[in-house]
């Protein structure tokens, strides 16, 4: 027998860490290239990214976003950064539980983080349903878990540049990567950098931790242990072996038990609420537009709520939509009450404007809506051109700009009022409760069992 188990542990070549990156970065190459390489194209973003709307609207069409978002990053930092933490923490936990084991981890801390992201959508505002989420942070969150779990008295060195001059502290992983989770959920209760999908890194996170014990091999993790006490074999003489094999610290299980009981509450509270939202004043909206004199055409699906016959356009993600949605909003052509259950038809119409106390000209070409019974317009086709108007100041509801170039849009428009997008939350927030308790369970009382290295 092996002093240390039945099963030797050999270093072997991380082949899933080096396949997974080798695929994001040929992705990452294949959606930027009519970009220069700098940022992906919004085709590859909004066909293949995961949108929770999409999903919960119709899950069986839409599951493959799940996939195909982790695979996805919108600039050359995003993936960059991605693919060194892959690597640095990959390698570790795939030779510790095997390339299999450790594809599955991966793979499912990617589902789980999707999860948690469209749980708290909810508390994000409801037009974050409608942004695309990419990238294989979740998924790699949940690498981290794994590694804090494994690994919590190895020592991390991280560094950063104070006006151009290094920086670096090291310490404890355990202490590390707590720290690092901690933001992920303070930031997303702050609701803190819209553009970042805190609370899909907490949940991949979570799902490393919780799902450890499933995967890993017992056989394996004991080998490994053993093999890390040969470095310290004067403390294993002199302290036994009771000592090498200690779990958390307990400092850390309380900060973890903290973050976790803040998840499951959040999760709670968001199937609550959830339980209250009405579809009365929330549209999916469907869009394809070609700006004539750019030579662009495109799709575009969003979705906007009309509280007091007024919406919010700024959370529009993307630029020409917003201009286009701006100009039928403030033109009265969006919303109207004058114009409930009614059809509108407009030639060669004149109009002028204000966007920010810019004065700014609307050429309405043709313009032919129907409305449904709160004034809402539900279908139009167009043709108009305007300007852009380039903001200066936006700050407290207020906002100043001039006027930019010429932009000439034609357009099909569909906006359909929502009933069944919410009915989906709940059970999205159940799996998140389900997860952050399993993942309790293991940090008060499975970690002794794992740690390789206390």
């Amino acid at each position: 027998m092996a002093p240390y188990g039945a099963e030797v542990v050999e270093y072997r070549f991380p082949k899933v860490t080096v396949t997974i990156i080798i695929i994001n970065v040929i992705l990452y190459v294949i959606s930027t290239f009519k970009n220069g390489f700098i940022s992906i194209d919004s085709d590859w973003l909004y066909n293949y990214g995961y949108i929770p709307y999409l999903v919960l609207k119709d899950p069986i069409d839409n599951a493959y976003r799940i996939f195909t978002s982790m695979f996805l990053h919108a600039g050359i930092l995003h993936i960059f950064f991605n693919m060194y933490f892959l690597y640095i923490f990959g390698k570790a936990i795939e030779n510790s539980l095997g390339s299999f084991r450790f594809l599955i981890l991966y793979i499912l801390s990617g589902i789980a983080a999707s999860i948690f992201h469209t749980t708290f959508t909810v508390l994000q505002g409801t037009t974050a349903l409608a942004i695309p989420a990419i990238g294989a942070s979740g998924a790699i969150s949940g690498v981290l878990g794994a590694y804090l779990m494994l690994y919590p008295g190895t020592s991390l060195t991280a560094c950063w540049f104070f006006f151009f001059i290094p920086m670096c502290f090291t310490m404890r992983s355990v202490y590390y990567l707590i720290f690092w989770f901690a933001l992920q959920v303070i930031y997303g209760y702050a609701r803190l950098g819209a553009s970042i999908a805190f609370f899909a890194h907490a949940g991949g996170f979570i799902a490393g931790i919780a799902l450890l014990p499933i995967v890993a091999s017992k056989a394996r993790i004991a080998a490994l242990r053993y093999k890390s006490m040969i470095g310290r074999i004067f403390d294993f003489i002199v302290h036994g072996y009771g000592s090498m094999v200690g779990g958390l610290p307990r400092t850390a299980k309380a900060l973890l038990s903290i973050l976790l009981i803040a998840l499951i509450a959040g999760s709670a509270y968001v199937i609550a609420e959830s339980s209250t939202l009405t579809a009365s004043n929330m549209y999916s909206v469907s869009l394809h537009a070609k700006i004539v004199n750019l030579g662009l055409e495109y799709d575009d699906k969003l979705i906007i709520m009309v509280i007091n016959n007024k919406i919010n356009t700024r959370e529009i993600i993307r630029d020409e939509t917003r201009i286009l949605i701006n100009r039928l909003y403030y033109a009265g052509l969006l919303i109207n009450k004058e114009l409930a259950g009614k059809e509108l038809k407009l030639i060669d119409k004149r109009l002028t404007i204000t966007i920010c106390d810019v004065k700014v000209p609307l050429t309405i070409s043709k313009f032919i809506g129907r409305y449904d019974a709160n004034g809402v317009l539900t279908y139009c086709e167009g043709d108009i051109s305007s300007y852009v108007v380039k903001v200066t100041y936006a700050r407290e509801g207020k906002c100043y700009g001039f006027l930019g170039s010429p932009i000439h849009y034609v357009f099909k428009l569909v906006m359909t009022m929502e009933s069944n997008v919410w009915r989906g939350i709940p059970y999205v927030g159940l799996i998140a409760i389900l997860l952050s308790g399993m993942t309790l369970y293991v940090v008060l009382y499975k970690d002794r069992e794992l740690v390789i290295v206390s």
